[in-house]
């Protein structure tokens, strides 16, 4: 059994977070928040899932400009690429007046990682979106927000069962009966990468800020389809 022991925490003045705990030594689950956003209607309260790439920081601005109370989350489940993502999520949030809010699940993923044996996988946790939204469906149900928001695009299905169609609307449908005030949303479902960046571009989103490559290095390996379609699109608009 993995026991998570208590972080240390810290008083934040008028932080609509109250008590909150800053990142703590790997092993721990930890939290670390500031003040979230500006002064929206607590009914329209979100919490907004952020990886540090296109489609999680297209569905930040999104729901910005929507007059959305936003509660960015990141969770580092000791991914490779923690350490870029949470620094492109947080410029995101910056760039929009937001502050982050940090989930640190490393010492779980930490512990799958130590199961492989000499095998180190990109991402340590499998199913890992299982992880991810059932704490972000917690973090809403404590906020009193009305949904979580899922960054999730057409084409993420081909690539791992728990972005799937079949897996979304299960969770939908565990997080009505835990929760039934909150609603699982993935506004990008319907839209390929290319639609995304489209969107994103409307939406003023700065895409040299994103980060989207599992494998963790300081620049893109250039294998990964997000940065190859932006790319494309430049292209494209340069053209025209």
């Amino acid at each position: 059994m993995l026991a998570l022991s208590p972080p240390s925490c810290v008083m934040a003045a008028r932080s609509p977070f109250g008590p909150f705990c800053r990142r703590t030594r790997p092993g721990l689950l930890g939290f670390s928040a500031g003040l979230v956003t500006t002064d929206h209607s607590p009914e329209n309260r979100k919490v907004v899932l952020l990886s540090g790439g296109v489609e999680s920081t297209t569905v930040l601005h999104m729901e910005r400009d929507s007059g959305t109370f936003v509660i960015p989350l990141f969770v580092d489940y000791a991914q490779r690429g923690a350490e870029m993502e949470r620094a492109a999520s947080a410029a995101a949030c910056k760039s929009l007046g937001l502050e982050m809010l940090e989930m640190n699940a490393a010492g779980i993923g930490e512990t799958f990682r130590s199961l492989q044996g000499k095998q180190r996988l990109h991402v340590p946790v499998p199913h890992r979106n299982l992880l991810i939204l059932s704490l972000a469906l917690s973090l809403a149900a404590q906020q009193s927000a009305t949904a979580v928001v899922l960054a999730l695009q057409a084409e993420d299905g081909d690539w791992y069962p728990s972005a799937s169609p079949a897996f979304f609307t299960a969770f939908a449908a565990a997080a009505a009966t835990l929760e039934p005030g909150v609603d699982l949303q993935a506004p990008l479902r319907t839209m390929r990468k290319a639609d995304v960046i489209r969107a994103g571009a409307e939406l003023g989103v700065d895409f040299a800020q994103c980060y989207s490559c599992m494998r963790g290095g300081q620049h893109h390996c250039g294998l990964i389809p997000h940065i190859r379609c932006v790319s494309d699109l430049r292209s494209e608009w340069l053209q025209h």
